[in-house]
């Protein structure tokens, strides 16, 4: 018999399914949203270009909704969390460049904060993100959406000045 103690194992990383899709206009792809939420048990979901207006409402059971409306100039964002996940938005993100759209909430999961940035850039902005590098040097940060940024180890054929900035981040 051994009666050598053992230490506890870690604690597991709580787990998080995250969704990031350039909706391309949400009003008519609600459904395909639903659907995948459902499907495949999603916690978060971060939808770009979704040419919401201000005035947007759309409750899913279990989910709260925060939305960056789509003005003159700009295309919109939706972050839908999981209701039983403690979270709140963050008012004043961080700046990430002249009209590129972000929307960050804080996440509260088992004793880990992670703060999520849901972000568009059209491809006549500049993506400026010293902001959130500073930040992910001392805070657990997703940063997702769409950068129009091209480059082979995002499967296009091609590089773009933005996209050769990829390879860096990873």
């Amino acid at each position: 018999m051994n009666n050598t103690p053992h230490a506890a194992p870690p604690a597991a990383a709580p787990r998080l399914k995250v969704l990031q899709w350039n909706a391309q206009g949400l009003r008519p792809k609600k459904h395909q949203v639903l659907q995948a939420i459902f499907e495949e048990d999603l916690d978060v979901v971060l939808l770009q270009e979704t040419l919401t207006p201000a005035d947007f409402k759309w409750r899913i059971a279990g989910y709260s909704l925060h939305s960056l409306p789509a003005t003159e100039g700009t295309r919109g964002c939706v972050t839908l969390v999981r209701s039983a996940i403690p979270h709140r938005r963050i008012t004043d993100p961080a700046h990430c460049g002249d009209g590129v759209e972000a929307l960050a909430v804080e996440l509260h999961m088992g004793g880990l904060d992670l703060t999520l940035y849901n972000l568009y850039r059209s491809q006549r902005h500049q993506l400026e993100a010293g902001e959130l590098l500073t930040m992910a040097s001392h805070t657990s940060l997703l940063v997702a959406g769409d950068f129009n940024a091209h480059h082979p180890i995002l499967q296009s054929v091609s590089a773009t000045k933005p996209g050769r900035v990829v390879p860096t981040c990873c």
